[in-house]
């Protein structure tokens, strides 16, 4: 069929060109929809919700509180020396407020810590759309990139280049 005079002429390359570039188009679709995906869960170095930030945020306002339960301790002291002892009484409960709230941040900040071990940095292969592990032993991107799907997509791509070459 190459050979003959009809190539090209019964609009079968037209029909392959127009089915490979939609397949393409619905990886391309996938990978960016996975680059979404990875960027909204592992988080973008450029975003106002930054792990690490959290996560300093997070500390700096357990030391606020460490420091606040401190000087409301001494208060609480003062007073009760003062023999003012419904003050200080009221002093010591906001007290207990503080160390419930820095408990809580404290929980908050071990479960940041537990996620942010668990997540393994991870990329979107840009040929076939899959997930693949950031520093993952080589013979894994091996076993990837012979993989059907990744040599599948690898193909329609050399292909629909060739056609591309060899109608115009």
């Amino acid at each position: 069929y190459e050979n003959s005079s009809r190539y090209g002429k019964l609009g079968y390359e037209d029909e392959y060109e127009r089915y490979f570039k939609s397949l393409l188009s619905d990886v391309e679709r996938r990978i960016k929809r996975g680059q979404e995906r990875l960027r909204i869960t592992q988080g973008d170095p450029n975003a106002e919700n930054d792990p690490h930030s959290l996560k300093n945020e997070t500390i700096t306002k357990i030391k606020e509180l460490e420091e606040k339960i401190t000087t409301h301790v001494l208060k609480s002291e003062c007073l009760g020396n003062d023999c003012r002892i419904d003050e200080a009484q009221q002093v010591l409960n906001e007290c207990e407020e503080m160390r419930e709230e820095k408990k809580k941040l404290e929980l908050q900040l071990a479960e940041e810590q537990a996620n942010a071990n668990m997540n393994k940095a991870m990329e979107v292969c840009t040929v076939c759309g899959s997930f693949l592990i950031i520093g993952d032993i080589q013979s894994r991107l091996d076993e990837h990139n012979s993989g059907k799907q990744h040599a599948g997509y690898a193909k329609i791509k050399a292909s629909l280049e060739e056609i591309i070459v060899s109608l115009y």
